[in-house]
């Protein structure tokens, strides 16, 4: 599924409707080294910049939401405001 979503993101017509995109992983405290792996195959797959956040405790589906939409949050924030 992870490599099914990392073409379809890497696709021509995503390329062409996007200058850059960015790929936003959130782990939610998995003991299966879901960071690593999934940092290794976006870095073999992905043409764009990789976040991978890894939370201490898990949140849940809502949690893990919540904290991708914050990263992103935060960085247009720092670009907008000069703090970048």
């Amino acid at each position: 599924m992870f490599e099914t979503a990392l073409g379809h993101l890497n696709s021509t017509h995503i390329r062409r409707a996007c200058t850059s995109h960015e790929l936003v992983i959130v782990d939610d405290d998995s003991k299966d080294n879901t960071s690593a792996l999934t940092l290794k195959l976006a870095q073999q797959y992905f043409k764009g910049d990789i976040r991978v956040i890894t939370l201490e405790m898990n949140l849940g589906n809502g949690g893990v939401a919540r904290w991708s939409l914050y990263s992103l949050y935060v960085c247009s924030s720092c670009i907008s405001n000069g703090t970048f």
